[in-house]
């Protein structure tokens, strides 16, 4: 069969671009060092690129969180050592008042705890990145300040919020030690409600709690059950001679009927019972986020963080110290206790961060891992193509050789 000419200078013609496709293609993979510079160069490897790309955007998000918090945990754990230290200089001025040389002069005494008790508040309001160690989710209010009549120190702002950070796309962590659970003494009830329980029925629970001065009261929390998983909540706090000092109800707390955990109160998202009382000078935190509703007998379990606030509690001991009168065994226990709260809660500090050291290095292994996949998909083998090109351009030139055989001459070649 004989095959027209025409079709050869075709077919020579679409190979030779081709070959000039070809080697443009090869000295692009070359400049930017990558197999994929378009989709349509491998749709297949660049869905894969893509995705370990994102793999890498989403790890790198990550660390970088998680060395942010590890900074500010960093900041957190120097306030709170530096909190442990005044206290246990307090601790030693208490144990000076034990010895027996001492005169009624107590004012030395007082100045003492006073400056301790200042710098307490300095670090409790310490800051990393324009951003309070202690104060929660608020950023931007102090959470502690000294009354006008520097009488007690007043907690501002939601000083309870929990940071939390991602640690992976399923993975939370709390990140930050939050004032509510330094400073504050929290009750936090938990343990369940009997949904078997009558509509009209009082299910109860009650706890020991002091004030500044040291003195003791009873807290009784009662849930009254008004529908179907819903309760109203009231707390009462008598004195010793059975006086209310304080009383209050939170109506609507509404739990899952399938879960049994609580959703809602009053219409809104479950938060804390702040109490803060002048006179007797009690502030407590109850934290009733924890409470369930089973179909088991109730049994509500109560735990008290600590006796009283610390803050509080120094200036009731200064004040007396100015009066001549020393600190009473309550008010002593309960710096003592503060002191081993503090502790606790370094530990904890220090157990947050040792995780997201860990999770960090496991984030940086796995980032050089897709890294490596990323290389395999994306990178050119320099030698190999620099092969690849010196041979694509010597077809180029035996082609454009060829081309004076197979092309028909013009005047152009004669000129």
């Amino acid at each position: 069969m004989r095959v027209p000419d025409g079709f050869l200078q075709f077919a020579f013609l679409r190979n030779l671009s081709n070959a000039k496709d070809r080697i443009a293609f090869i000295q692009e993979r070359i400049t930017t060092q990558n197999k994929v510079n378009k989709p349509s160069d491998s749709p297949l490897a660049n869905s894969r690129i893509m995705r370990l790309k994102n793999q890498i955007r989403n790890n790198e998000s990550f660390a970088n969180n998680i060395e942010n918090s590890i900074s500010m945990l960093d900041s957190s754990i120097v306030a709170m050592e530096g909190i442990q230290t005044e206290t246990q200089k307090v601790l030693v001025e208490f144990t000076k008042l034990t010895n027996a040389t001492v005169d009624e002069d107590l004012d030395v005494f007082a100045s003492n705890i006073d400056a301790a008790l200042n710098t307490i508040i300095d670090l409790a309001n310490s800051e990393y990145n324009n951003m309070y160690n202690f104060g929660g989710t608020n950023h931007s209010t102090k959470p502690f300040s000294l009354s006008a009549d520097g009488k007690s120190v007043e907690f501002n702002g939601d000083i309870g919020g929990v940071q939390k950070i991602r640690l992976s796309n399923n993975v939370f962590q709390k990140v930050n030690i939050t004032g509510k659970e330094l400073f504050l003494p929290v009750l936090e009830q938990s343990g369940n409600l009997s949904s078997n329980a009558a509509i009209g029925s009082v299910q109860q629970s009650s706890e020991k709690i002091y004030d500044a001065d040291g003195n003791e009261y009873t807290i009784t929390l009662s849930y009254t059950k008004t529908a179907d998983n819903t309760y109203d909540l009231s707390y009462e706090i008598v004195d010793s001679d059975s006086n209310v000092i304080d009383s209050q109800t939170v109506n609507d707390l509404v739990f899952d009927s399938s879960s049994g955990e609580l959703v809602s109160v009053n219409g809104d998202d479950p938060s804390d019972i702040m109490i803060q009382l002048d006179d007797p000078e009690i502030n407590l935190v109850i934290d009733f986020d924890k409470m369930m509703e089973t179909s088991d007998d109730t049994a509500i379990v109560n735990s008290l963080s600590q006796k009283a606030d610390i803050f509080n509690t120094l200036l009731s001991i200064k004040e007396k110290l100015r009066n001549g009168e020393r600190p009473n065994k309550m008010q002593t226990q309960i710096v003592e206790e503060f002191n081993s709260h503090v502790l606790d809660k370094l530990s904890e500090a220090g157990n947050i961060t040792n995780r997201l050291n860990d999770t960090l290095d496991l984030l940086q292994n796995q980032k050089f891992e897709l890294l490596k996949l990323l290389s395999v998909e994306n990178d050119v083998d320099m030698a190999q193509e620099l092969i690849d090109l010196e041979s694509a351009q010597f077809s180029l030139d035996s082609s454009y050789k060829i081309s004076s055989m197979i092309l028909p001459k013009s005047l152009l070649d004669y000129l």
